[in-house]
């Protein structure tokens, strides 16, 4: 029984908030380029979409992090399948040369590769090995149970 948060965990949790929150942060600067800009006044409600659709993202990505620190089992699943779901969608787009123009911000983007890996070694490497089971399995005890197996 391994009580502490393991290592990974902590690393995969922070790497993932910070790139999150540098990925909210610099958006705005990908929208006031020219060519976007002009796209986002042809198409606004696609726009609109888009805006909800990223800061949800990265949203839920704080969020679960926050609560995957804090030993919860739920918050890890969401990280999972949030960010699962983004990426699939977005390599199921790239593929797609019928994409219709209001869907294009839907696309897999080379800002989206370092969260990629992050990804990739959170679900393989830190959030479901033995350690990081264990982890979140003794967040679910109460505190005394906790302290015997101490």
């Amino acid at each position: 029984m391994n009580p502490n948060r393991p290592f990974a965990v902590t690393f995969v949790c922070f790497l993932a908030m910070l790139f999150a929150l540098i990925d909210a942060v610099f958006f705005f600067t990908d929208l006031s380029e020219g060519n976007n800009a002009q796209w986002m006044t042809d198409h606004i409600n696609s726009a609109r979409l888009q805006l909800v659709l990223h800061y949800a993202h990265s949203g839920i990505t704080l969020l679960a992090c926050y609560f995957i620190l804090k030993a919860r089992n739920w918050a890890r699943w969401l990280y999972v399948i949030a960010t699962g779901v983004r990426h699939a969608l977005g390599f199921i787009l790239l593929s797609d040369d019928s994409l219709r123009e209001g869907l294009q911000f839907l696309r897999f983007r080379g800002a989206m590769v370092p969260g990629l890996l992050i990804f990739v070694f959170a679900v393989c490497f830190a959030l479901f090995r033995r350690n990081a089971n264990e982890y979140f399995a003794a967040a679910d005890r109460p505190w005394w149970e906790r302290e015997k197996e101490s």
